[in-house]
């Protein structure tokens, strides 16, 4: 919480934030814990969003598509997608001030206010990637300075003492460390900085010196610092809170949050307060829009917004918004330009960047002065068959950019068919081997289950299953309805034309203990089974064993022979074989049976 002292009283000061980009802009109301939408063309408020407990920092990225609010007495920060006004939250395990966007739009910094520590989060899954000690108490203004390969400096201020501290950022590397140069401003120990804004080309950052009422001006590449002092007329400044610089780098503003109410202009070439625009009261937050047409500050003990014309230093409106508009950062965002589009059934077209595509109308947000790429994605099964920008044919691209968007456009893609899925599903209690002749489907001992991709319209795809050493192959269901009746080969599966997605169940079993059985007892040879047979008993040999017997007791058995594998009948024609000699030396033994299984001797 954050206090300011007017004729002698304190008074204490909530927070406020804008959004979305002109010609909107998203202010956040620190008593009433929501977000105005002002229409900077027609300087009225469209909607108010609800957000966290007394918003304070406000960023909005470059593209317009994203608003970052950070909700101080929750610990949130409340992330508004500008497509629909929808809200989604970020929890804090500190009490979050400033907070900017890098210009890429992938990472937030918040300076966490009680941690004295920076920040990092991936704007994308909204997790965080690091927390860099800052060593100062109370950081509180965030700024990011121009980007080369994704390499910049970000810039904090310190509240509690009198330091802006430089972080190193790479997002290429994930790396974000605090940098060996921090900068000392101020004429006293604890000026109390604030509001940051760097010039376009990083050259100069201005600090906002709340209790000091001065401006510190950073030299980044001298690293020296120089002080805007307070003087008179319009030079004078008060409690000095936000600072926003134009796009083209040459002028400063300046919200000074005192008796003054008044945004101070600098000109950045002499370092000097060239002009003073009367606003609202206590202005808190400033911020202009990336192409300098809007300035605008948020008046927090008026509970309005001044609408700035910065060609001329004149207040075209100064619309009512909530209780406490305050808001720390750029919460001015860009014109935007619609690009509808529209793709055709079987595939997608969407932003590559963070941006949301209105599922409705088709139409995407495209910032002004910006690229924006969109990907143009097939969905399974299908092809890109063609793709047109503005009535022109651009081939079958996977990705677009439309370069330094000045204009709306359209984008509009076909797809068609390619192929269709194969599933196929193992079921029971045995294990094989399945495999297709088209589309590469081998599904092993492990494997339950394998989804391929047939061509449209393939005649005769065979599924071929293999038993498993003492598995069972039962038979298909699905695609396939035929089953092993007993056959010697595994049955496939063959799908005549391949005209809609299809399923096919292999049914696999284990096969009870061995090839030969006595009753419901199980065997490995015939030997072992005539062994532990009792007199007058049969012995079931499967189809296509090969055993030798010695039958040298007194009892009499019979052998039927040709039985299938899983046990369930013996078909004509099947037979097992006695390898070698069957001796008989005691007792009896009978071939076949009524059932016609047979017995072969070799």
């Amino acid at each position: 919480m954050y206090f300011r002292v007017i004729f002698g009283v304190l008074c204490m000061l909530m927070s406020a934030g804008i959004v979305q980009a002109a010609p909107f802009a998203y202010i956040a109301n620190n008593t009433d814990a929501t977000v105005s939408v002002l229409d900077t063309a027609s300087n009225t408020v469209s909607a108010t969003i609800a957000v966290g407990q007394q918003p304070y920092g406000v960023a909005v990225n470059a593209m317009g598509s994203r608003v970052y609010v950070s909700n101080q007495a929750d610990k949130t920060i409340s992330v508004i997608d500008t497509m629909d006004n929808s809200v989604s939250t970020i929890a804090l395990a500190n009490t979050p001030g400033g907070l900017a966007v890098n210009a890429a739009g992938t990472r937030l910094f918040v300076a966490d206010n009680d941690g004295a520590t920076l920040s990092v989060y991936n704007t994308a899954t909204q997790s965080k990637l690091a927390t860099v000690s800052l060593g100062y108490n109370l950081p509180d203004g965030v700024a990011v300075g121009p980007a080369t390969g994704g390499v910049y400096s970000v810039y904090v201020s310190c509240n509690g003492s009198n330091k802006v501290v430089v972080v190193d950022a790479n997002d290429g590397t994930s790396s974000y460390a605090k940098s060996a140069t921090e900068y000392t401003v101020g004429s006293t120990a604890s000026p109390g900085p604030k509001g940051l804004g760097v010039t376009p080309n990083g050259a100069k950052v201005y600090v906002a010196n709340w209790t000091e009422s001065s401006i510190s001006v950073i030299n980044t590449t001298t690293s020296g610092v120089s002080t805007i002092a307070s003087g008179s007329g319009v030079a004078a400044l008060s409690l000095p809170f936000g600072v926003a610089v134009s796009p083209d780098g040459l002028k400063a503003y300046v919200s000074n949050s005192g008796a003054l109410d008044k945004v101070s202009v600098i000109d950045t070439a002499s370092d000097t307060v060239t002009a003073a625009i009367s606003v609202g009261q206590a202005p808190m937050g400033i911020a202009i829009s990336p192409n300098g047409a809007k300035l605008v500050a948020a008046n927090s003990l008026s509970g309005t917004a001044s609408v700035i014309n910065p060609a001329t230093n004149t207040v075209s409106a100064t619309p009512a918004v909530g209780q406490y508009p305050n808001s720390l950062g750029n919460f001015a965002g860009p014109v935007f330009f619609d690009i509808t589009a529209t793709p055709g059934s079987g595939g997608t077209i969407n932003p590559v960047e963070l941006v949301t595509r209105n599922p409705s109308t088709g139409v995407i947000k495209a910032a002004g002065g910006l690229d924006l790429n969109v990907a143009i994605t097939p969905d399974h099964n299908y092809a890109t068959t063609s793709v047109t920008v503005d009535s022109g044919n651009v081939g079958t691209p996977a990705t677009y950019l439309f370069p330094a968007v000045a204009a709306a456009h359209t984008v509009s893609a076909t797809f068609s068919r390619t192929a269709w899925d194969l599933a196929l599903t193992k079921i029971g209690n045995g294990t094989g081997r399945v495999v297709s002749n088209v589309g590469g489907l081998d599904c092993g001992t492990a494997c339950t289950g394998q989804t391929v991709s047939i061509p449209v319209n393939t005649t005769s795809v065979v599924l071929t299953p293999t038993d498993d050493s003492g598995m069972y192959f039962i038979g298909w269901s699905g695609a396939c309805t035929t089953q092993r009746s007993g056959a010697v080969t595994p049955p496939p599966c063959t799908i005549d034309l391949m005209d809609a997605d299809k399923t096919a169940t292999a049914r696999f079993v284990l096969l009870p203990g061995g090839p030969v059985r006595v009753g419901t007892a199980y065997y490995q040879t015939l030997q072992e089974a005539y062994d532990a047979a009792a007199t007058g008993a049969q012995i079931d040999v499967q189809t296509a064993q090969s055993f030798a017997l010695a039958a040298n007791q007194a009892k009499t058995v019979t052998l039927v022979g040709g039985w299938a594998t899983d046990w369930a009948s013996v078909p004509a024609g099947n037979y097992a074989t006695i390898t070698g000699s069957l001796t008989i030396s005691s007792g009896a033994v009978i071939i076949g049976s009524s059932s016609g299984g047979a017995i072969v001797i070799n």
